[in-house]
């Protein structure tokens, strides 16, 4: 029983962090209206992510009752990933934001999430929870090569060169780089492992 717990305790932290990642998008939205066609559609796609989440929660329940191990999530970092999305949410309330700002910390997010394989299937997985974790990967990976165009895009309408970013869009030791206060948090939370 401790594998089924566990497994469905994972599942709604993904649920969780959906919905975050939904809202914070939402806020960017809000906030930036320039870019309101991206961030709009970003937080769409994040929400339907939580409804699937949401829905083959309750559909595989019993087919995960069955199960005998616990290691498929990790709970404390799910929980804690969770957590920093609140303080990313409601941090954006109360500070000025810029377009690029909000392109960078979306990349982070999306790419913390490929980091931490949060969407990974295993083959005996029931067919309905794989279909989910595929969609949610594909979108993952969808929503990361929409941020870089857009976040390409912005550098190169701005005429002031503050440095290499887009030079090095594709590395993400140069991206998690410049985010230093994102990074320290999440390497001291042991998100990435340098």
């Amino acid at each position: 029983m401790a594998g089924r717990g566990q497994e469905m305790e994972g599942i709604a932290l993904l649920e969780d962090n959906e919905l975050l990642i939904g809202q914070l998008y939402r806020q960017f939205a809000a906030r930036l209206p320039r870019q309101v066609r991206l961030w709009a559609s970003l937080a769409a796609d994040e929400m339907r992510h939580a409804w699937l989440l949401k829905t083959v929660r309750a559909r595989v329940s019993s087919a995960l009752a069955r199960r005998d191990d616990s290691a498929r999530f990790d709970l404390n970092s799910l929980a804690t990933f969770r957590d920093f999305m609140k303080g990313l949410l409601y941090g954006t309330l109360e500070k000025d934001l810029s377009a690029e700002g909000a392109l960078r910390t979306a990349l982070y997010i999306q790419w913390s999430l490929q980091e931490q394989e949060v969407f990974r299937h295993e083959d005996r997985d029931p067919g309905e929870l794989r279909s989910v974790l595929q969609t949610l990967a594909a979108g993952n990976y969808s929503h990361t090569e929409r941020l870089i165009r857009a976040l390409k895009r912005a550098e190169s309408q701005r005429s002031l060169n503050r440095g290499a970013w887009t030079a090095g869009v594709e590395d993400r030791a140069a991206q998690i780089a410049s985010l230093p206060v994102v990074e320290e948090t999440f390497n001291h939370l042991g998100y990435f492992s340098a």
